[in-house]
């Protein structure tokens, strides 16, 4: 009964990890398109090899993600907590490059607090939210 029931948790944390890494993925690809628009189509004077730099590192995260998911060894939820302040350090760092508080995918903090409030525990959406605000704070200064 309680193995089934470590089962079922471990099931639930490799299908969350497995759902984010499809959203950063999907938020990577839009990042590096935009990066192409407006650094040939459409050039609105952003610092290209910077946030080619760190999409690159965050690729590599997204890939690593991936691969960890594979691995038969238990997703608790510390190392998901990390994951999101990995998703929400880079994108910090992106929006740090492209206009700050002004970008208008401001907004895209709310989707790691959203998705620590569904996965996660009460203290560890606390300090998603904390963090989160914290970054948000920074880039308005």
């Amino acid at each position: 009964m309680i193995n089934n029931a470590i089962n079922q948790a471990n099931s639930a944390s490799r299908q969350n990890l497995f759902r984010l890494g499809l959203i950063r993925a999907v938020v990577l690809a839009g990042q590096a398109l935009a990066l192409v628009y407006f650094s040939f189509f459409k050039p609105i004077d952003l610092p290209s090899s910077e946030i080619a730099w760190v999409l690159a590192i965050y690729a590599s995260v997204t890939i690593a993600t991936a691969n960890r998911g594979r691995v038969n060894i238990p997703i608790g939820n510390k190392e998901f907590f990390v994951h999101l302040l990995v998703d929400i350090f880079f994108f910090s760092i992106l929006l740090y490059f492209s206009g700050g508080a002004s970008n208008p995918f401001i907004s895209y903090y709310l989707i790691s607090i959203s998705i620590a409030a569904i996965a996660l525990p009460r203290m560890y959406t606390s300090v998603i939210a904390i963090i989160t605000l914290g970054c948000y704070s920074l880039l308005l200064s």
